[in-house]
């Protein structure tokens, strides 16, 4: 084993403030000591962050022990209180998870103004990581889940997390200590086989060792290659990715799915997870993959974390799932503007002398006003089952049907404006008028109607 000093000033800049995320428990308080050895190198005076989950009685007494430790060796303190119950419960996470989540949020948030930037340093183990590769794999995962416990991951802002001691067995950790004579903090809590890691850790592993006892060390290995190959594959792929045509809008993510479907099933795989804001399981690939290859022009899933995915007319579409619009019904008259709830439209009628109407603007529809119950005219939402008789076809039809074969995007329809007069539809505005009233050589007064976007 190589001097636990030796490895963190390996992986040390002693010009950069330094921070380090310590529990009390074996890892942690090595890791501690080890830096207290070398900290007079350093330029600016380490800093200590706890975490009280506040899971357990001794909780408090943890936060004691690692002060203590901290002020022996003349760092500063940090303690940070995480409500790490009502975050499970609230996101039906694991107490595993929700402790994992709010201790990476609330240090990303702690240091993202924190100047100048620096190093901040876990005591994750070979072991850790070991643990880490077999829980993914027993709950299903790909190359990029069998990385693991990446060796050091870059924050916004600046700062760096490095983990100095993966490649060192929990053994090694524990003989370092005995021969300094540190005492650490063991947790109860790690003998409860009820949760995930103390299972693999007390059940599992131990068989492993049995078979070989290097297993650790072996993982280790093959997180290593595998990370540099995703690292190489990952850089290939995002530029394949650039290749393809896509659209970003407010909230929506177009890609053009004869851009994807060339590629072969890995690459093809790997190109939806990048496009996706959210991270694809394998069961969500699988179905996406069916929808791209059914040809259908229509398909949606939802992806979780409030997005949807859709496909429509060639086109993968990501897109926030918002509230639905909301339904409205507004009376109307000539000479009277009308703003659209949640349309972002207005809808301007007036009468006009119909030998001055203009035909080519699309966003302007006249009708024969002697021919309307100009007292009973309503603006509304659309509804399911609206029927609209389109201008120059005979019998009606579905406004829904009608808007699919002119292959209107879904998130035009639902902006869609419905402007009707005694039960008739005239215009499902601004795509397609219907029959009725139509301007003729007899018409003297002509309504005019005209939708327009809100600037």
């Amino acid at each position: 084993m190589r001097p636990l000093e030796e490895l963190l000033l390996e992986a040390t800049d002693p010009s950069l403030p330094v921070i380090l995320m310590v529990s009390g428990g074996k890892d942690s308080t090595a890791l501690l000591r080890t830096l207290s050895e070398i900290s007079g190198r350093f330029i600016y005076t380490p800093e200590v962050i706890h975490f009280n989950h506040s899971l357990r009685e001794e909780s408090s007494l943890d936060e004691g022990f690692v002060r203590d430790l901290s002020a022996k060796y003349g760092f500063i303190f940090r303690s940070f209180l995480l409500d790490v119950k009502s975050y499970a419960r609230e996101h039906s996470y694991s107490i595993e998870e929700a402790a994992r989540i709010l201790r990476y949020e609330k240090l990303g948030s702690y240091v993202q103004n924190k100047t100048p930037s620096g190093v901040i340093y876990t005591a994750h183990t070979s072991d850790d990581q070991a643990e880490t590769l077999l829980l993914r794999i027993l709950s299903g995962t790909g190359r990029t889940g069998l990385q693991g416990i990446r060796k050091e991951i870059a924050l916004p802002g600046g700062w760096t997390i490095k983990r100095p001691f993966i490649r060192v067995t929990s053994a090694e950790i524990l003989r370092y200590l005995k021969d300094a004579g540190q005492e650490y903090i063991t947790d109860k809590s790690n003998s409860d086989i009820k949760f995930r890691r103390n299972f693999v850790r007390r059940k599992l592993f131990p068989v492993m060792r049995e078979i070989n006892p290097s297993v650790a060390g072996n993982m280790t290995d093959l997180a290593d290659i595998l990370s540099l190959e995703e690292e190489y594959l990952s850089s290939e792929a995002n530029k394949e990715f650039e290749k393809i045509k896509k659209i970003r809008e407010k909230g929506c993510f177009r890609i053009e799915i004869e851009g994807i479907i060339r590629y072969n099933q890995w690459l093809r795989r790997r190109l939806l997870r990048i496009a996706s804001p959210v991270e694809l399981d394998y069961s969500k690939i699988l179905v996406i993959e069916e929808l791209m290859f059914s040809y259908s022009t229509r398909g949606a899933l939802d992806i979780g974390e409030g997005w949807r995915l859709r496909i429509e007319y060639g086109w993968l579409i990501f897109e926030k799932i918002t509230e639905k619009e909301p339904d409205y019904s507004i009376s109307a008259e000539p000479g009277v503007s009308i703003r659209i709830p949640g349309s972002g439209r207005t809808v301007t009628l007036s009468l006009a002398d119909s030998g001055k109407s203009d035909f080519a603007d699309k966003k302007i529809e006249y009708f024969d006003a002697e021919q309307i119950a100009l007292e009973d005219i309503h603006i509304r939402s659309r509804r399911d089952g609206d029927r609209i008789t389109p201008y120059g076809m005979n019998g009606s039809k579905k406004i829904k049907d009608l808007f699919i074969d002119m292959k209107i995007p879904r998130k035009e329809r639902d902006r869609a404006v419905i402007i009707e007069s005694g039960g008739v539809i005239l215009w499902a505005a601004p795509f397609r008028r219907g029959a009725a009233a139509p301007i003729t050589d007899k018409t003297r007064k002509a309504l005019e109607i005209k939708v327009a976007d809100n600037g």
